[in-house]
Protein backbone atom coordinates (compact mmCIF):
# COMPACT_ATOMS: atom_id res chain seq x y z
CA UNK A 1 0.00 0.00 0.00
CA UNK A 2 2.92 2.20 0.64
CA UNK A 3 3.85 2.00 -3.01
CA UNK A 4 0.49 3.06 -4.26
CA UNK A 5 0.55 6.49 -2.12
CA UNK A 6 4.37 7.19 -3.36
CA UNK A 7 3.70 9.19 -6.78
CA UNK A 8 6.40 8.01 -9.35
CA UNK A 9 9.94 10.74 -9.63
CA UNK A 10 9.80 11.96 -12.99
CA UNK A 11 12.83 13.45 -14.33
CA UNK A 12 12.59 17.06 -14.86
CA UNK A 13 12.57 17.91 -19.34
CA UNK A 14 15.68 19.08 -20.32
CA UNK A 15 14.58 21.92 -22.13
CA UNK A 16 11.91 24.37 -21.69
CA UNK A 17 10.30 26.92 -24.62
CA UNK A 18 8.60 29.80 -23.33
CA UNK A 19 7.01 30.99 -26.70
CA UNK A 20 4.63 34.28 -25.95
CA UNK A 21 0.76 33.97 -26.68
CA UNK A 22 0.69 36.84 -28.74
CA UNK A 23 3.52 36.79 -31.77
CA UNK A 24 2.18 39.75 -33.25
CA UNK A 25 3.06 42.40 -30.49
CA UNK A 26 6.44 42.52 -29.88
CA UNK A 27 5.91 43.96 -26.33
CA UNK A 28 3.33 41.58 -25.29
CA UNK A 29 4.63 39.82 -21.88
CA UNK A 30 7.07 42.26 -21.58
CA UNK A 31 7.06 44.86 -18.60
CA UNK A 32 8.85 47.52 -20.33
CA UNK A 33 8.45 48.91 -23.71
CA UNK A 34 11.44 48.10 -26.00
CA UNK A 35 14.49 51.01 -26.62
CA UNK A 36 12.48 54.31 -28.30
CA UNK A 37 14.84 54.23 -30.95
CA UNK A 38 14.41 50.86 -32.41
CA UNK A 39 12.78 49.39 -36.12
CA UNK A 40 10.12 48.33 -33.67
CA UNK A 41 8.68 51.81 -32.72
CA UNK A 42 9.29 53.52 -36.14
CA UNK A 43 8.23 51.00 -38.32
CA UNK A 44 8.34 51.84 -42.16
CA UNK A 45 9.60 55.61 -41.07
CA UNK A 46 13.19 56.89 -41.63
CA UNK A 47 15.71 57.89 -38.27
CA UNK A 48 16.86 61.13 -39.19
CA UNK A 49 19.83 60.13 -36.73
CA UNK A 50 20.43 56.55 -36.35
CA UNK A 51 21.82 55.20 -33.22
CA UNK A 52 24.37 52.72 -35.48
CA UNK A 53 25.49 52.53 -39.29
CA UNK A 54 25.97 54.95 -41.55
CA UNK A 55 23.97 58.58 -41.05
CA UNK A 56 21.63 59.46 -43.57
CA UNK A 57 22.28 62.33 -46.24
CA UNK A 58 18.79 63.99 -44.86
CA UNK A 59 21.29 65.61 -42.01
CA UNK A 60 23.36 67.60 -44.68
CA UNK A 61 20.25 68.67 -46.23
CA UNK A 62 18.62 70.12 -43.06
CA UNK A 63 21.62 71.57 -42.03
CA UNK A 64 22.32 72.94 -45.12
CA UNK A 65 18.43 74.65 -45.37
CA UNK A 66 18.23 75.79 -42.09
CA UNK A 67 21.64 77.36 -42.63
CA UNK A 68 20.55 79.02 -45.45
CA UNK A 69 16.99 79.96 -44.40
CA UNK A 70 18.83 81.61 -41.33
CA UNK A 71 21.38 83.44 -43.15
CA UNK A 72 19.54 84.53 -46.82
CA UNK A 73 16.31 85.86 -44.18
CA UNK A 74 18.71 87.94 -42.29
CA UNK A 75 20.29 89.23 -45.63
CA UNK A 76 17.05 89.65 -46.74
CA UNK A 77 15.61 91.58 -43.95
CA UNK A 78 18.72 93.69 -43.50
CA UNK A 79 18.72 95.12 -47.41
CA UNK A 80 15.14 95.54 -47.54
CA UNK A 81 14.24 96.31 -44.06
CA UNK A 82 14.49 99.47 -44.17
CA UNK A 83 10.91 100.85 -42.31
CA UNK A 84 12.20 98.71 -39.63
CA UNK A 85 16.18 99.01 -39.91
CA UNK A 86 16.53 102.13 -36.72
CA UNK A 87 14.69 100.15 -34.29
CA UNK A 88 16.62 97.92 -31.46
CA UNK A 89 13.94 94.98 -31.24
CA UNK A 90 14.86 94.62 -35.48
CA UNK A 91 18.39 94.15 -34.60
CA UNK A 92 18.03 91.72 -31.71
CA UNK A 93 15.44 89.68 -34.07
CA UNK A 94 18.02 89.59 -37.27
CA UNK A 95 21.42 88.64 -35.20
CA UNK A 96 18.89 86.06 -33.15
CA UNK A 97 17.67 84.41 -36.37
CA UNK A 98 21.00 84.72 -37.52
CA UNK A 99 23.22 83.45 -34.87
CA UNK A 100 20.66 80.57 -33.57
CA UNK A 101 20.15 79.27 -37.18
CA UNK A 102 23.46 78.81 -37.96
CA UNK A 103 24.22 77.64 -34.62
CA UNK A 104 21.59 74.53 -35.06
CA UNK A 105 22.90 74.37 -38.82
CA UNK A 106 26.28 73.52 -37.46
CA UNK A 107 25.61 71.45 -34.54
CA UNK A 108 23.59 69.01 -36.88
CA UNK A 109 26.50 68.92 -39.16
CA UNK A 110 28.75 68.13 -36.26
CA UNK A 111 26.34 65.14 -35.75
CA UNK A 112 26.30 64.27 -38.83
CA UNK A 113 29.93 63.88 -38.93
CA UNK A 114 30.47 62.67 -35.41
CA UNK A 115 28.02 59.45 -36.73
CA UNK A 116 30.28 59.00 -39.75
CA UNK A 117 33.18 59.30 -38.30
CA UNK A 118 31.90 56.50 -35.43
CA UNK A 119 30.33 54.18 -38.65
CA UNK A 120 34.30 55.04 -40.56
CA UNK A 121 35.46 53.65 -37.43
CA UNK A 122 33.75 50.55 -37.20
CA UNK A 123 34.37 49.77 -40.85
CA UNK A 124 38.49 49.76 -40.19
CA UNK A 125 38.79 53.31 -41.58
CA UNK A 126 41.06 55.37 -39.14
CA UNK A 127 42.17 58.32 -41.30
CA UNK A 128 38.55 59.18 -42.35
CA UNK A 129 37.04 58.66 -38.81
CA UNK A 130 39.38 60.59 -37.40
CA UNK A 131 39.23 63.96 -40.63
CA UNK A 132 35.36 63.27 -38.91
CA UNK A 133 36.12 63.50 -35.90
CA UNK A 134 38.62 67.00 -36.46
CA UNK A 135 35.45 68.27 -38.79
CA UNK A 136 32.82 67.38 -35.74
CA UNK A 137 34.90 69.02 -33.32
CA UNK A 138 35.50 72.18 -35.83
CA UNK A 139 31.71 72.25 -36.57
CA UNK A 140 30.77 71.90 -32.65
CA UNK A 141 33.31 74.90 -31.84
CA UNK A 142 31.49 77.29 -34.51
CA UNK A 143 28.27 76.52 -32.72
CA UNK A 144 29.26 77.87 -29.43
CA UNK A 145 30.87 80.60 -31.19
CA UNK A 146 27.38 81.55 -32.89
CA UNK A 147 25.57 81.04 -29.60
CA UNK A 148 28.37 83.04 -28.07
CA UNK A 149 27.79 86.15 -30.63
CA UNK A 150 24.29 85.72 -29.66
CA UNK A 151 24.20 86.02 -26.06
CA UNK A 152 27.60 88.41 -26.27
CA UNK A 153 24.78 90.76 -28.36
CA UNK A 154 21.67 91.06 -26.67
Amino acid sequence: MDEEARPEKKRPPKSVVIQSANLEDPNHGKKFLGFPGSQEHYGGNQVFIPVEGKPTNILILISSIIIFVSTGGVLYFFFEGTMYRNTNQFEDLLCCIFCNGNAIGLALLGVFNTQYGKWQSDRGSKFSSVTSYFVAAFFFILTVVSFGFWISFQ
